[in-house]
């Protein structure tokens, strides 16, 4: 009986410890994003370009040299307060490069150090824009007309916190990942434990795509707006 009524009490003080294994997952749909726009010869004609609720977002460089885009993506982490995060994938759903080119590109994010807003701007062709509304980002607006980038094309650390490595071929209606577990994007489970932990501070990411004098390097992603929206899904416990 005494050896029966210790098995009981052990089994019963085992049920009370914590969870070793309480690990949890949420995937979060983006609460905002945009692009904003960079013509190297039409620059003040740029600074007022945006596409706030259109379907797609761009990013890179599309059909004229030095004619660049670059995205902006937000995550409401209000619900995983509390939590420590594990490990994080970011996917997008692609639409389609720039005229289709297969040659080989890569996107890189960075954490955005300025607050931003998405206005109802819907451009008709997302590679070009069109007049950013109030409240839209644009090159040279985090808040338009009402807040200036402090540096403009926006306010970002230089330093990737991910990136998808090289892609080929044509990113024809095909999810594209960002993933923590890759070990060169560790960053980015970084910057999602510091927004949880310090909300105040989450203003989300910039996409990058190749810049320059390549041409055709952009690709058209589809924003919160569509059917596919983009997701961040977070490990945690």
């Amino acid at each position: 009986m005494k050896t029966k009524k210790l098995f009981l009490g052990i089994a019963l003080a085992i049920a009370m410890l914590p969870s070793l294994s309480n690990a949890d997952s949420r995937t979060l749909t983006a609460d905002r994003d945009n692009t904003i726009y960079y013509n190297h010869d039409e620059e003040s004609y740029s600074d007022s370009l945006s596409n706030g609720s259109g379907g797609s977002f761009v990013a890179g460089t599309v059909n004229t040299p030095n004619y660049y885009r670059r995205a902006l993506i937000h995550f409401d982490l209000s619900r995983l307060a509390g939590g420590t995060v594990d490990s994080v994938v970011l996917k997008i759903h692609a639409q389609q490069n720039a005229r289709h080119d297969e040659t080989a590109r890569h996107f890189t994010l960075h954490k955005l150090n300025q607050e931003w807003k998405q206005g109802d701007s819907e451009a008709a062709d997302p590679g070009r824009g069109t007049q950013a509304q109030t409240n839209d980002a644009t090159w040279k607006w985090s808040v338009y007309p009402n807040s200036l980038w402090t540096t403009e094309g926006g306010n970002f650390v230089e330093t990737a916190s991910a990136t998808t490595g090289t892609l080929t071929d044509d990113l024809l209606d095909v999810d594209v990942f960002w993933r923590s577990s890759v070990s060169v994007n560790e960053q980015m489970k970084t910057d999602v434990q510091n927004w949880i932990n310090n909300p105040s501070t989450n203003f989300g990411w910039l996409i990058k795509g190749i810049e320059g004098t390549d041409l055709r390097k952009a690709t058209m992603f589809y924003s919160r707006e569509s059917a596919n929206k983009p997701t961040l899904t977070v490990y945690y416990h």
